[in-house]
Order: C-alpha cells, then sequence, then structure tokens
C-alpha cells in the first residue's frame, strides 16, 4: 500500500482564498475508492482520491484551485514516486471537509504517456 500520509504540492489559493506565489506542500491521504465513487462516481481504475488527515478534523487538507496538474506522490526506497496528477475537486475545500479531492491515475495511462514520448520527441522509455 501506500505510505500515508502522502504530500501534495501546488501553487493554488490559500486559506484566504489567496493564490500562492510560492510553492505550498500539504500532507493529505488517500481515500477508499468507495469514498471517491460514492462523492464523484469516478471508478478507482482511473483515479486516486485524496482527503483530510483524520476523520475528526475540522480543517480539510485538500488540493484547491490553482492546484491542478501538480504531483501526487510517495516514497519508495528514498525516492518520489508519482502516483496521480491533481485533477479536481470541491470549489472551496476550506468550508467543505466531506468531499475528496480527485487525481488522475497516473498508473492507468504510463502506455499512453510512452506513447506521446516516443511519437513527439522520439524518446525510448520504460515507464513501468
Amino acid at each position: 500500500g501506500v505510505p500515508e500520509p502522502i504530500p501534495t504540492t501546488g501553487y493554488g489559493l490559500t486559506e484566504t482564498n489567496e493564490q500562492s506565489t510560492v510553492l505550498l506542500e500539504q500532507k493529505t491521504k488517500i481515500t477508499t475508492a468507495e469514498t471517491c465513487l460514492n462523492y464523484w462516481q469516478v471508478g478507482a481504475e482511473n483515479a486516486v482520491c485524496t482527503g483530510k488527515l483524520n476523520v475528526g478534523e475540522k480543517r480539510h487538507t485538500s488540493t484547491n484551485s490553482g492546484d491542478s496538474g501538480g504531483p501526487v506522490v510517495t516514497m519508495d526506497n528514498g525516492k518520489y514516486i508519482q502516483v496521480a496528477l491533481v485533477s479536481f475537486g470541491v470549489e472551496n475545500p476550506n468550508h467543505d471537509n466531506k468531499h475528496p479531492s480527485v487525481n488522475t491515475n497516473v498508473h492507468r495511462y504510463l502506455d499512453w504517456i510512452e506513447e506521446m514520448l516516443v511519437s513527439l520527441f522520439s524518446l525510448s522509455l520504460s515507464l513501468s
């Protein structure tokens, strides 16, 4: 499994709804596939949903508007491994502590990513 908590980074909106001018990192956790499906009707084969660290916490730790496209990573033997790309969530997660954020499952698209890199840049890679 993926170790908890996992970092996400981005230049999105802060708690004061201002766009960050510095790269921010926050710790979050991967939610269950069932939670993701219940809130967003998105299956685990395409998405990795993230949310707050503890059910009882009032502050939602999530990505925000402006973070899209940023990495969701985990550590493996001292190396960062990207597991997802920030995709979407509620409009203002600072005021909604129930909905998880949805992130694109990178593993699901590795073949396509490799195909595009080879096609566009004549790169020969092994991404799996």
